[in-house]
């Protein structure tokens, strides 16, 4: 009961003939959940509202990978681990805070978040492990408009 392996199958979510999302809908992470398992939300193309407990301490490989409709996410304050493509292709998210018990922050964490303007990291660089390309990405550039605050 501390892992999330997969997100459960969305209820009165319409599709088109397209397979593409006709409505959004939300979601609350069970508290006690300490490990969001690579890909959980793989394609969850109708999620716009994901609620993460703070027990959470990992969000592992692509958990939100392609979270398009994803318009804000909240990181809890015990976070230490963000995997490689965790957050790639949520195109809409605006602003990220990332708490200061962060230890690492794999590659690619943020790729094609173009829609990201400010970063807030409330911990020291020098006390995080980055891997290449962490930072919100669009095409492999850095996205210029991005705000990018080691507040630590």
């Amino acid at each position: 009961m501390k892992t999330l392996i997969y997100y459960p199958n969305a209820k009165n979510i319409e599709f088109n003939k397209y397979g593409e999302a006709q409505n959004t809908t939300q979601y609350v992470i069970p508290d006690g959940v300490e490990v969001i398992r690579s890909k959980a939300f793989y394609k969850c193309y109708y999620l716009d509202d994901i609620q993460i407990p703070d027990s959470v301490k990992r969000v592992e490989e692509k958990a939100f990978h392609r979270c398009s409709a994803l318009l804000s996410i909240d990181l809890p304050d015990n976070l230490e681990f963000i995997g490689k493509d965790a957050f790639a292709y949520c195109e809409l998210i605006e602003s990220v805070t990332i708490p200061a018990s962060i230890k690492q922050i794999d590659e690619y964490a943020f790729f094609n978040c173009y829609g990201m303007k400010k970063l807030d990291i409330y911990s020291a660089e020098d006390k995080v492990t980055l891997g290449e390309n962490w930072y919100p990405t669009q095409n492999g550039q850095q996205i210029g408009e991005c705000e990018i605050n080691w507040l630590g």
